[in-house]
């Protein structure tokens, strides 16, 4: 029969702490008249620390004599990037160009301890020590995914534009030689009211 709530309550409790960390750091610096460099790196560091209890007298924990899995959770998530902004440089009286180059890494690892207890040997006592019958499991994932990236941009008497971009990915899940990846894009507009001014008017 279902457990009566004031009965879980008390007795199937869920119990969960977490721990977390975050720290972020910037530095921007102007070594050039036409180039800016910006540095981010921020980190998440965070334990959480999870308990749920299946009291031998519950409905789910009857079957197993009482049921407690625990889990702890350590992660820890780095990221990093670096971002260089030219200033708009004129080639021509109409024609200037202008972009970006950027590097950044994402450094990102979780461990998760778990452990399974039953058959209590006090009904009471809620610890892994006062069960009979234990379990435990150890999952680790890990990933890092470094990138390159860049853009330029040229205009046309601050009407036209075209932008040329291209980024690439290189990450740690797949082996390498297979595990780079690369993304190129082009775009344009055109405003038709720098143009053609007389069109404002209308």
């Amino acid at each position: 029969e279902i457990d009566n709530p004031h009965f879980s309550v008390f007795k199937n409790q869920i119990n969960a702490r977490t721990n977390r960390v975050i720290a972020n750091l910037g530095l921007t610096i102007t070594p050039f008249s036409w180039a800016s460099v910006k540095t981010n790196i921020g980190a998440d560091s965070y334990t959480n620390q999870n308990e749920v209890v299946r009291h031998p007298q519950s409905a789910f924990g009857s079957s197993a004599n009482g049921i407690l899995d625990v889990a702890n959770d350590i992660t820890r998530n780095i990221n990093a990037q670096t971002l260089v902004n030219f200033t708009p440089v004129a080639l021509t009286r109409s024609i200037s160009i202008t972009g970006l180059l950027g590097h950044a890494i994402s450094d990102n690892k979780s461990t998760v301890d778990a452990l399974k207890g039953q058959d209590f040997l006090d009904p009471d006592f809620v610890s892994v020590n006062n069960t009979n019958l234990r379990t435990n499991r150890t999952t680790i994932a890990q990933r890092r995914l470094v990138s390159a990236f860049g853009s330029a941009t040229i205009d046309y008497n601050r009407y036209l534009y075209v932008t040329v971009t291209g980024r690439n990915d290189w990450t740690s899940t797949i082996p390498p030689g297979r595990n780079s990846f690369f993304y190129p894009s082009i775009s344009g507009s055109f405003i038709f009211s720098d143009a053609f001014p007389g069109i404002q008017s209308l």
